[in-house]
């Protein structure tokens, strides 16, 4: 029997929805499921996601299931173009799913600086949030310039405005993603 993916823990207890940010939400938080993500040859655009339905605006339902992941353009034109970088996280999440990473924690620094905040997630809770977890992923969770858009000026000029108010989202967004 397969458990609905709201019926599954949170990978963080003690779930609060922030109304008010930090920062200003003036782009909703996109994301994809983790199934996605672990089936990607190569890191999908926004556009492709969304024209493929694979792609939903954050809802209540996905607090505390959220992994927020940013990675580095290797180049001007694809962040990945030969997948290493996707291979790479989708690595990690075998990983963590087979049981291989015994627990994840806050970073070093983090624990430094905020003693109390520091968050230890065992191998047994992570695989049983994994199948309800959703993904933010700034390649598909954030529109971008296609080729598409770069031959044509009015598209380019949309998108470019989208995609600035995505970017001043960000901050917001991950701090409504695991709250």
């Amino acid at each position: 029997m397969t458990t609905e993916w709201r019926d599954r823990p949170f990978l963080f207890s003690g779930i609060h929805y922030l109304r008010t940010t930090a920062a200003p939400l003036v782009f909703p938080m996109q994301l994809f499921t983790i199934q996605t993500l672990q089936v990607m040859e190569f890191m999908e655009t926004y556009q492709e996601l969304l024209k493929e339905n694979k792609i939903r605006e954050q809802h209540f339902d996905h607090l505390g299931r959220v992994i927020f992941i940013s990675h580095q353009w290797l180049c001007s034109k694809e962040p990945d173009p030969n997948g290493h970088q996707l291979a790479a996280i989708n690595g990690v999440l075998t990983r963590l799913d087979d049981g291989d990473i015994p627990t994840i924690e806050s970073h070093w620094m983090q624990q430094v600086a905020f003693p109390a905040s520091n968050k230890v997630i065992t191998a047994k809770h992570f695989q049983d949030c994994l199948p309800a977890m959703w993904c933010w992923l700034d390649r598909g969770c954030i529109p971008g310039i296609t080729t598409r858009e770069n031959n044509d000026g009015v598209k380019m000029a949309s998108t470019l405005q989208i995609l600035q108010s995505a970017v001043e989202s960000i901050p917001a967004s991950a701090e409504r993603g695991g709250k």
